[in-house]
This record gives structure tokens, sequence and C-alpha cells, in this order.
């Protein structure tokens, strides 16, 4: 999945020296624990207010930084591959469509039933060796992608604990160069909010109590310019203009025909390629994809809303999971649940024409999975 080694088979979790690998945090929190692999760049604050007493927003950046566990300290842009998504791109739930900024993908701890399936099933084979092969190949592929995955989302929690030892840290300095509070009705930096980038519950739609989640989610986010394509804004330091980058790419067309170079990914929209945006990177990034990439922490944020840990994808590389595969409201162990240890009697009252639509499925699956490689090809051409 890097631009580096695509071509390989042989995975590695260990990054080179601009980035910070999954490998290399774990390796940090077995020595410093799981809340002490990060530290606050005080001395390299950036405050608004004293930058220009009439800014019309109140807030200070402090660089992140990453304690390795041989001593040395860098930005935390932290490098993975071979992860498997737990949503699609979506918008963010306090969205008013208007001024959006970003898209978030979710990551969770996910079972091996939960990848199996879909994508992710053996091709059909001429004879029965090459068969076992293939079962074989794709066993140890949702092997490695479960372990990786799982292996990820530690770090996500490792980070998720640091951050809010920093920002509690934070609130109990005594000699800071900037206010803390930048909210009036504030009294105490106790009361300051430090948000996450963890969900450990959900609104019930009936009651509107607080329920827990059976495994806790984790939400990047995908950054989107100011016209809504998905990718970065960015000031050329040359020009000093404005300019835009994409940095999403379709992983399944990095081969070794064009030398595994990367490729912006896009969509199909009325048999035209278009880029991604808001509006339909949802069709792109979908659950159950396998992505790799690079995520960027670069600072602690201090507005009147609180404290938030800024994260990002610098570069998102995506082999769009492609059968009609839907995100699960519910756990299998909860639906299980809801059988009551007995699931001999099947006493619904409507009856399904089972065929008819299994046909229906198909040919949705069909259609989805024609409008690719080639034709999305030939029309970027």
């Amino acid at each position: 999945m890097s631009k580096n080694n695509t071509k390989s088979e042989k995975h590695t979790t260990k990054s080179n020296s601009k980035f910070v690998s999954i490998d290399d945090v774990l390796e940090s929190a077995e020595k410093f624990g799981d809340n002490g692999i990060l530290k606050l760049n005080l001395s390299k604050y950036r405050d608004l207010k004293q930058r220009n007493k009439n800014s019309k927003f109140d807030c200070t950046y402090i660089p992140v930084l990453f304690k390795f566990a041989n001593g040395k300290e860098s930005p935390l842009k932290l490098q993975f591959s071979q992860i498997i998504t737990a949503s699609g791109a979506k918008l963010p739930s306090s969205s008013d469509g208007d001024s959006v900024k970003n898209l978030l993908i979710a990551f969770r701890i996910l079972s091996r039933e939960e990848i199996e399936g879909g994508d992710y099933v053996p091709k059909i084979m001429e004879n029965q060796s090459e068969q076992e092969a293939e079962n074989t190949r794709v066993d140890n592929n949702i092997s490695l992608y479960l372990k990786e995955t799982t292996k990820f989302v530690s770090v996500l929690e490792i980070i998720e604990k640091s951050y809010q030892k920093i920002s509690e840290d934070l609130k109990a300095e005594t000699n800071l160069g900037f206010n803390l509070r930048k909210d009036k009705k504030i009294k105490s930096n106790d009361d300051i909010n430090v948000y996450s980038i963890k969900q450990t519950t959900r609104e019930d739609p009936d009651t509107k109590e607080e329920i827990e989640l059976p495994t806790p989610f984790y939400r990047i986010k995908l950054m989107l310019a100011k016209d809504g394509r998905v990718g970065i804004d960015f000031k050329n330091s040359k020009t000093d203009s404005w300019e835009f980058r994409p940095n999403v790419y379709d992983a399944r067309k990095m081969t070794s025909k064009n030398n595994y170079e990367p490729v912006v990914a896009k969509v199909l929209e009325n048999k035209k390629a278009r880029p991604l945006t808001a509006k339909n990177a949802h069709e792109f990034i979908t659950y159950k994809s396998m992505i790799g990439g690079v995520i960027n922490f670069p600072e602690v944020v201090v507005s009147k809303f609180g404290i938030s840990l800024k994260n990002l994808f610098d570069d998102l590389f995506v082999r769009r999971h492609k059968s009609n595969s839907k995100e699960p409201s519910l756990t299998k162990e909860q639906i299980r649940s809801m059988h009551g240890g007995n699931e001999s009697e099947d006493d619904s009252d409507v009856e399904i024409d089972e065929d008819s639509d299994l046909e229906d499925h198909v040919s949705e699956e069909e259609e989805d999975t024609n409008m690719d490689d080639e034709e999305l090809n030939s029309e970027s051409e």
C-alpha cells in the first residue's frame, strides 16, 4: 500500500525516518506507558491574538512531539498499511452541509467474521490443488488484515491516552505564555473541555440516553478544500498563492504497468471520471476498504470550545471494497442475543421470494463491479 514498496507482498510496519511507524508507537508505549508517548512543544506555540490583536479567532496552536523509545523526538506522522476501515467516508454528524471542512473515517477492532466475505473471498480455480492454494492465500491475507487492523486501533488508543494526559498536564500549568481559558464563562481550567478522537457511546434515538458501544470507534479527518474537493489547500511559499493537492489515491490502479506510481482516486458520475468530493467520496472510500498512508497529528488546538488534537490524513491509499457490503448497525453478537439461544424456529410472518431477492442483489453487485477499472481509465484518458 505504501508508495515506496507497493510491489512487495512482504509486510512491514517499520517506517522510514520521516514517519512514525505502528511498531515505533508500540515500542515507545512499552517504555513510557500508554499515556506517555507524547509531549507538547510549549516553546513553539502560536497564538492568533498575540500575532494580531484584531484577529476574529482566539486560538492557540501547540506542536505535538512523539517520543521514540531511543530518546529522539519528532512530529507525529503515523505511517500505516493494510488496515480495514470500519466505515466509509462520512460527513460529521454535526455538519450543516454548507460549511463542511472535513469527512470522517472510522476504525475499530473487527472480528475475523466481519472481515470475511465481500471482496475477501477465494476465487474459483480450475482444479483442487489450485483451489487449496487460493483458499490458503485468502485465509492468510485475512489473518494479516485482522492483525494489522487490531494493532492500528491499539495505537490509536495509545495516542488518545497520551493526548488526554498532555491535555490534563496543560490545564495544570500555571506559567503559560498565553490564555488557556478562551471562553470567558469558564472560571477554572478544570472546566475546560478536552475533546476525543474516540467514541465509546451512542445516543438511543428513542430514549435519548447514551448507550455503551460494544467496541469503541476512532475517527480520523479527511480534509476538504474550500470548493468541496477531497484534498488539502496549502499556501505555496515560492509563489505566495494558495494551491490544492489531492491526497487520496486508488491502490487498485497502482500496478507494475505504471511502476506503482500514485493514481489520484476518482469516481464515475454519468459515465465520466470525477474527482472525489464531500458528496461522492463515500462511493470510493467504503466500509471494509483496505487502506494505507500517513495520518498527521501536528498540534493541540486551544479554542473557546476547549482542547482538541488536530488530526488529518496527509496521504491515503485506498483499495476500495467493491462488494455490496453494508456497515452493520448491530454486531453479530447482538443479533445472536436477540434469538434468545434458539435459532431453530423461523416464526416470521413474512414470506420472502428468496430467489427473486437474490437476483436483485446480484444484479446490483454486478453493476457496481462493472463500473470499474477499465471504464475509469478510459474516461480519465
